[in-house]
């Protein structure tokens, strides 16, 4: 039987492990409490530096569209996000431009009615990028090749690889028959890949809405960003 009368031996260190765990755990909840502090503060800058609202994308034009729809100056007084437009904007590049959601859809409703006006030819937009000039690359896609007075029946091919990188109107009509002239649509790459000359083009379509403005002495093509 054990001794009743012996004192059980005490380890002096025996308490401090849980001691300094109580120290890491209030240190812990106190560093994560600064943290949620912090963020709060900070949040309002962050989101304030971030776009809040739609965003308009306007890319200057070099040359008149095919069609476009004008904004007369008394219609730009109503908005003032387009005023100073072209000094904002560079040709070929997109500037962006913050509005309000109630701005976004008054412009909207303006160039729908003007658009309204115009008759469009064409079901959809057909656009032209040089692939490679002179020498053809080894990992080109199979291409078909068209001479200058084969393109004559296709006007809006022609139109589209005389000016690349801009779209075009295109019928239903045009594009089926181009198809059949050609290799056929390319489904990994989303198009029909054209040689004229020495050089290769890329020709993709799309049935996208686009719009073209003409705002002061320029042209522009206009679309949507950020929806808010």
């Amino acid at each position: 039987m054990e001794d009743s009368g012996k004192k059980r031996k005490v380890n002096p260190d025996s308490g401090q492990g849980s001691r300094s765990f109580g120290v890491l755990k209030i240190l812990a909840v106190a560093i994560a409490v600064l943290f949620i502090v912090v963020v709060i503060m900070v949040a309002p800058l962050i989101t304030q530096k971030l776009p809040c609202g739609p965003t308009l994308w306007l890319t200057k034009l070099n040359s008149e569209p095919e069609y476009y729809v004008e904004i007369t100056s008394e219609e730009l007084e109503d908005f003032p996000t387009l005023q100073g437009l072209n000094n904002k904007s560079t040709y070929g590049h997109i500037t962006e431009l913050e509005t309000t959601s109630d701005a976004r859809d008054r412009i909207l409703d303006l160039i729908s009615q003007k658009e309204a006006k115009l008759a469009y030819p064409f079901e959809m937009w057909v656009r032209a990028v040089v692939w490679s000039t002179d020498e053809v690359p080894a990992d080109t896609p199979p291409y078909s090749e068209l001479t200058a007075k084969d393109l004559d029946r296709f006007p809006s091919i022609k139109k589209a690889v005389s000016q690349p990188d801009r779209w075009y109107g295109i019928s239903s009509d045009e594009w089926g028959i181009f198809l059949e002239s050609t290799n056929g649509y390319n489904e990994e790459y989303g198009g029909v890949f054209l040689k004229l000359g020495n050089q290769v083009y890329y020709i993709s379509n799309t049935y996208d809405k686009r719009s073209y403005l003409k705002i002061g002495d320029e042209y522009y093509e206009f679309s949507i960003g950020l929806v808010g």
